[in-house]
């Protein structure tokens, strides 16, 4: 009778481990306890999921077809479930193991639902929330660009951003950065709404950031001038100057007619200081996409213990929810003073660049010295902390 009675015992004990290793852990675990309580408070739930309780069920309706488990045993985790655990963990970059503590769900499984049900974001947010913009919609964000960040004809603001991840075995160097780290880079340009509208990830964080550009299937187009915006001049707002339509970046990209950047030399001008000041204040737009990204979503925040193929889909599924969540808000949030420069590489010459590159950029700096194209602060704040009595 005591043999069966161990017996019984360890055959439930091991039940119990498959239960876990399986998916749930029946009438336990923080899904079932405590998530749906949660709805209730919505402050709670937005500060749990980085989103409106109506954002994450209609997230759910859309991903539910694509996560749903094709089996009906009675350890599957439903899809909400599944969602619920993978926000959870690009919210916090908790460890897979302290997470599946939590929602008492076994290791594997849990990373295995975290890698299929970002791969799932991807595919269905992408064509919604990071569709390449169309002519008009261009239009629009150069419309904005003008109207928020006193900058005309500006299609977007392009950067590049390190994603630190532990280096891969036999990878040598290639993932090897310049902050001796190893990382992916994610080169993406953005609106003038903090709103990605272009992404490229992946790249090895040992190369520059021009050369991420120039490799990237945007940086091919844009260069082979076969990318689709708007390629006419027009006059620049209530002047006789025409200019093309551009993006803007820092000193890592190269001087073109359809991309703007500073001066770099050490000595400028007055003038030239007030472009500077001008085309850094919009292209704060892209650092400020950055810290929204990062700090809504912090597994991006930290080294993400993660094969680099598996870290490119949780890296696009941040982008796209970051566009999906800001897109569904009404007030933009913001993290940026809209006066702050931002940050600037100074090197000595600028090798290679097209005459119309430079005369554009001359044409510009002439516009904003102009009564119709300056703005009546730019002025103080390029003589900051000069003259200033003792």
């Amino acid at each position: 009778m005591e043999l069966d009675l161990e017996d019984e015992l360890r055959r439930c004990m091991m039940e119990l481990d498959d239960s876990m290793e399986e998916g749930r852990f029946y009438g336990d675990g923080f899904f079932v306890n405590e998530f749906h309580e949660m709805k209730e408070y919505p402050a709670r739930f937005k500060r749990y999921t980085r989103m409106y309780l109506s954002s994450f069920e209609y997230l759910l309706d859309l991903l539910e077809p694509e996560i749903t488990p094709q089996t009906s045993r009675p350890t599957d985790i439903c899809a909400e479930q599944r969602l619920a655990i993978t926000i959870r963990y690009l919210a916090t970059g908790d460890q897979i193991s302290s997470i599946a503590q939590v929602y008492k769900v076994g290791e594997s499984t849990l990373s295995r639902i975290i890698k299929h049900t970002c791969a799932a974001i991807s595919r269905v947010l992408c064509p919604r929330y990071l569709r390449f913009p169309t002519e008009p919609i261009w239009h629009n964000i150069s419309k904005g660009y003008h109207q928020r960040w006193n900058l005309p004809h500006c299609l977007g603001a392009v950067d590049c951003k390190h994603i630190h991840i532990e280096a891969p075995p036999h990878s040598g160097s290639l993932f090897y950065n310049y902050k001796k780290t190893y990382s992916i880079v994610m080169m993406a340009a953005c609106n003038h709404r903090y709103e990605f509208t272009r992404a490229n990830i992946g790249s090895f964080g040992g190369e520059s950031d021009g050369g991420v550009f120039s490799r990237s299937a945007f940086g091919r187009h844009l260069i082979a001038e076969t990318l689709p915006i708007p390629r006419n001049y027009t006059n620049l707002p209530g002047s006789n100057i025409k200019a093309p339509y551009y993006f803007i970046g820092d000193d890592a990209f190269a001087l073109r007619t359809d991309f703007m950047k500073p001066y770099s030399d050490r000595n400028l001008t007055q003038e030239q200081q007030i472009f500077n000041y001008r085309i850094s204040r919009a292209r704060n737009c892209i650092e400020c996409a950055f810290g929204i990204l990062v700090r809504r979503w912090q597994v991006l925040k930290g080294r993400i213990a993660i094969h680099p193929n598996a870290v490119d889909n949780i890296v696009l599924a941040c982008v796209c929810l970051h566009n999906f969540v800001m897109s569904r808000t009404q007030a933009q949030e913001r993290t940026c003073d809209d006066a702050q420069q931002g940050r600037q590489v100074v090197v000595e010459h600028e090798p290679n660049v097209a005459p119309a590159a430079v005369q554009l950029r001359h044409d510009l700096t002439r516009y904003f010295m102009s009564q119709e194209g300056q703005v009546p602060w730019q002025l103080d704040y390029v003589n900051r902390g000069r003259n200033q009595e003792d």
